[in-house]
């Protein structure tokens, strides 16, 4: 998907695009990469501590940073890195698998709720604006490629609908007696949502937490469009970085890559962004967010898994 939109794109403008930011707003931007992380290891420090149990950020960066890879790798719908965050509280930290899984589902839980209202309430405003703003005559004039991403767009969330639809109906119909095994995780997470309701103070951070970090995204790409001179009201990026995501948890490929990049030139090339200039985004977006993290988190994983390889053979040989 990446390669066809480069080939389909003017190469020139989008090596200009590309030269037009400046270090300063890079920098900045991966400054703000980092306040997401430790915000999401704070979440994570928290709600163990809401299940009255202590852990460090430090361990929580650590097991983020191994799901963040996994991640990368595994087409699942971020599956693959739930699991590895499941099997660091198991054994790393020595949590039962109910608890660690229970704390999985409220963080899921907390972090999805904030982030299904964004998306409802944004992509609502973005269709809305789009189509409000078409006259019969506007209609007629407006360009091939607009109207082709448009269609694009709209395929892509009937594609969403269907595969969601059929998902559903093989995982319980092949899946019934895994389905019922989960009931102590259910319980678990039942005991851990009691407490954490009756705790309004608690709920209330964890409820700002996932706010602050899920609108630093669209912050990112406004200081992007802002640093190319591009003119975008901050909703309509919200909406594009919103609806790139949830068009993202397609199961197609590793990380997502490029269901995420597709969606996104799509709906900023319908918000009227010159296509050379919405790739431009879209990559230097992808790279800060995602590729970034994947590549340090896979370096520092493995760093950190042969120094425990390293030390456990010094203590086996001086034991």
């Amino acid at each position: 998907m990446v390669l066809l939109l480069i080939w389909q794109t003017d190469i020139a403008s989008v090596i200009d695009g590309f030269k037009g930011i400046s270090k300063k707003t890079l920098l900045l931007l991966i400054f703000l990469q980092i306040i997401t992380q430790l915000l999401i290891a704070y979440q994570w420090k928290r709600l163990a501590w809401s299940n009255y149990r202590e852990v460090t950020i430090k361990q929580m960066l650590r097991m983020n940073m191994a799901g963040s890879f996994v991640e990368s790798i595994t087409p699942s719908v971020k599956i693959g890195g739930e699991a590895v965050k499941v099997w660091w509280f198991k054994e790393r930290l020595r949590w039962t698998g109910e608890e660690a899984a229970s704390l999985l589902m409220i963080q899921k839980s907390l972090s999805g709720l904030v982030f299904l209202g964004y998306t409802i309430l944004l992509s609502s405003m973005y269709l809305m604006h789009f189509w409000t703003n078409i006259s019969a005559k506007w209609a007629w004039n407006v360009s091939e490629n607009q109207w082709k991403y448009l269609f694009y767009y709209a395929g892509l969330l009937i594609f969403i609908c269907i595969i969601g639809t059929c998902a559903y109906r093989i995982i319980k119909k092949k899946h019934a007696d895994r389905i019922k095994s989960i009931g102590k995780i259910a319980d678990e997470s039942k005991r851990h949502w009691l407490r954490m309701r009756t705790n309004k103070f608690e709920m209330a951070i964890q409820l700002m937490l996932a706010s602050v970090i899920w609108l630093l995204y669209p912050l990112k790409m406004i200081m992007l469009t802002t640093d190319l001179g591009i003119e975008v009201r901050f909703w309509v990026a919200a909406a594009v970085v919103f609806i790139a995501y949830t068009v993202a948890m397609i199961p197609a490929l590793p990380g997502s890559v490029g269901t995420f990049e597709g969606a996104m030139v799509v709906l900023l090339t319908i918000a009227g962004i010159d296509p050379s200039l919405a790739l431009v985004l879209t990559l230097i977006f992808r790279t800060v967010t995602f590729w970034l993290v994947c590549l340090i988190s896979g370096f520092m994983t493995g760093y950190f898994h042969i120094q425990e390889v390293r030390n456990r053979r010094i203590k086996a040989f001086s034991g």
